[in-house]
C-alpha cells in the first residue's frame, strides 16, 4: 500500500522542500475524515470554513507534525484534497481487500447421480 504524501513547497522557488509521509491513520482521523467530506460535499463549493476545516484535518492527519500556518504557507488546496483522495483511496482498497467471501447463495443443479440417492 502506498503512503500518503504530502509535499511543502518553497515559497521563493515554489520547489519542492519537504515531503511528509502520514502515520498509521487512526479510526479516530479516519472517521473525522468521513464526516468532513459529507460536510465538504463538492471541493468546488467551499467556504474559508470549509478549508480551514480541510487544513486543520490534514494537520491532524499527519500527526501534528507542522501547523495550520505552515500548511497555508508551503502548500496548495490541491495537495490537501488530494491527500483526502489518497485516503479514502486507502480506505476502498483495505474494503476490498478484507471483505469476508460470502458462499454463493445459489445451490448447483442437482445431477441425475445425485437424484438417485
Amino acid at each position: 500500500m502506498t503512503d500518503i504524501e504530502l509535499k511543502f513547497y518553497e515559497p521563493q522557488t515554489d520547489e519542492v522542500c519537504k515531503t511528509y509521509i502520514a502515520p498509521r491513520v487512526k479510526t479516530k482521523v479516519l472517521k473525522h475524515g468521513i464526516r468532513l467530506a459529507k460536510q465538504i460535499g463538492n471541493p468546488k463549493n467551499m467556504d474559508e470554513a470549509q478549508v480551514d476545516a480541510l487544513l486543520d484535518f490534514v494537520v491532524e492527519l499527519f500527526g501534528e507534525q507542522f501547523t495550520r500556518e505552515e500548511l497555508e504557507e508551503q502548500t496548495d488546496l490541491l495537495e490537501c484534497i488530494s491527500v483526502m483522495q489518497a485516503l479514502f483511496g486507502r480506505v476502498n482498497l483495505l474494503a476490498m481487500t478484507q471483505r469476508p467471501q460470502t458462499p454463493n447463495p445459489t445451490k448447483p443443479p442437482t445431477t441425475q447421480y445425485q437424484q438417485r440417492r
